[in-house]
């Protein structure tokens, strides 16, 4: 018996060792690091966090080994001064590199270095080249730089069609908001020159006014701004008649006074329902410039703009009654009454106006 239970523990032993079935698992083993993915990584950061002296010491290395994005990088940073003293010469060589791998950006930035002589010998024809590169690889801005070579003639020869073209296709490809109004104010000059080319009186006006008064993107030119609006009046257009007819009338600089051509351009403009015109014209016959003087005449052109509900006419004739001009029939109470009308149409015009909006 003693035997018997001495052998019992062990077979225990030995049946509980039976049962430890599960297997081990082997140890997992973490990949090995990428030193070069770790430091364009640290590269990030720093290029993020402004640390910019940090970010070139890391890109350089990238960037001369061909990585695009790192080439791209290292130009910004020569030129946003963050910790990096700007160096034109340095970010254009890296917009050069970043471009010359398609980057259409690096490419629109490398086209203003040789518009703007900073970093490289200022060349039109070459900006344009460059301009036209980031425009064919999608980038807004080049679409937009190389619309203004097209205005201005700048190394390519002055096409206001192709200027168009490619300023409505930077709109398309969604140019920033105020970079968008500059790109809508250009787009409708080049309009305005094709279509004042084809002989469109309404191009024409429009050309003639921001000649005229130097309205951006145009430079003040005033004898080009009166031929242009000369054409414009020889077409079927009731405001170039009379701003032409206007010009006539006062005579200024290049443009010799005509008070008969005046008179007759301004009748016909007035006959259109022009409003401000028939008021002109109301007061060129009641002073007779240009004309037969007739008092009478005049007010029935004054009349007929009051009939058509015109508040301004309104009070040209209350300032006739005020002044008594050109020996006009000098009335203090009908002055006050058309007074008070013309205030009242205004308002009601007014009113009719911001409930429309």
């Amino acid at each position: 018996m003693p035997i018997m239970r001495l052998c019992i523990p062990i077979l225990l032993s030995v049946l509980l060792a039976g049962c430890e079935t599960t297997p081990q698992r082997p140890a997992v083993t973490a990949p090995p690091v990428d030193p070069a993915r770790a430091a364009l990584a640290d590269a990030d950061r720093a290029y993020r966090a402004e640390d910019d002296a940090r970010a070139l010491a890391l890109y350089l290395p990238f960037a001369r080994n061909g990585q695009r994005d790192a080439q791209f990088r290292v130009a910004r940073i020569y030129t946003r001064n963050k910790g990096v003293p700007p160096n034109d010469r340095e970010a254009c060589n890296w917009w050069e590199a970043a471009a010359n791998q398609n980057e259409a950006i690096a490419a629109n930035n490398f086209g203003r270095c040789f518009e703007s002589g900073n970093g490289r010998e200022k060349s039109h024809p070459l900006a344009a080249q460059w301009y036209r590169r980031a425009a064919d690889g999608g980038n807004a801005y080049g679409m937009y730089n190389l619309g203004l070579a097209y205005e201005y003639g700048r190394g390519v020869t002055q096409s206001f069609d192709e200027a168009a073209n490619w300023f409505r296709q930077s709109l398309a490809a969604k140019l920033d908001v105020g970079d968008s109004v500059d790109a809508r104010r250009h787009l409708k000059r080049s309009m305005n020159h094709v279509g004042a080319a084809r002989g469109d009186p309404q191009a024409q006006h429009d050309l003639a006014i921001d000649l005229f008064n130097g309205h951006a993107p145009e430079v003040k030119d005033v004898r080009r701004a009166v031929d242009m609006m000369r054409q414009a009046a020889l077409g079927n257009l009731p405001e170039a008649w009379y701003i032409y007819a206007a010009w006539l009338h006062t005579g200024f600089g290049v443009v010799k006074a005509d008070l008969p051509q005046a008179a007759m351009l301004m009748k016909k403009a007035a006959d259109a329902g022009h409003e401000q015109a028939t008021i002109r014209y109301a007061n060129i016959t009641l002073c007779g410039i240009g004309v037969k003087k007739d008092a009478a005449a005049g007010e029935r052109v004054l009349k007929r703009a009051i009939d058509n509900g015109s508040w301004l006419a309104m009070s040209e004739l209350s300032e006739w009654y005020t002044r008594g001009d050109c020996g006009f029939r000098k009335d203090a109470a009908l002055s006050k009454e058309w007074r008070a009308k013309a205030d009242s149409a205004q308002r009601a015009e007014n009113e009719r106006r911001m409930q429309s909006k």
